[in-house]
């Protein structure tokens, strides 16, 4: 499993999660694979909204977050070294993937870390490989 946090670093540039979907979707228009059915629905036990991006072998989800415990992340972040100058950030785009054993949606998780990467506040860090995107 691959999760990308996009640490938001200007108020800026914090978006709901409502208008993050269609833009979301749009990656995926005019591609040669089937296009996602898309859902919403709320994380189990913290009652944080998340999109649910869902092909019938593969699967992403979506949340905005925000708080300590996002700057707790961001922490770890920094370790990876990603740098917030006006300090810690306390919102952030997390995105988990779903394994892709078949490397079949390989293109899919590209498209997503470019568009997250091109939100101008953007730190993208892998918290898996504990690494900067």
């Amino acid at each position: 499993m691959l999760t990308l946090h996009a640490f938001i670093t200007s108020a800026d540039d914090v978006q709901p999660l409502e208008a993050l979907e269609p833009k979301l979707t749009g990656l995926f228009q005019g591609e040669h694979s089937a296009r996602p059915d898309v859902s919403s629905s709320s994380l189990p036990f913290r009652n944080v909204p998340r999109l649910l991006y869902r092909w019938p072998t593969w699967s992403f989800s979506v949340t905005c977050e925000s708080g300590p415990e996002v700057a707790a992340d961001a922490a770890l972040a920094q370790e990876a070294g990603a740098e917030f100058p006006g300090g810690p950030p306390v919102n952030r785009i997390r995105v988990v993937f779903a394994q892709d054993e078949s490397q079949l949606f390989t293109n899919h998780i590209i498209w997503i870390a470019d568009w997250l990467k091109e939100i101008p506040s953007a730190v993208v860090y892998d918290e898996v490989g504990k690494c900067l995107w």
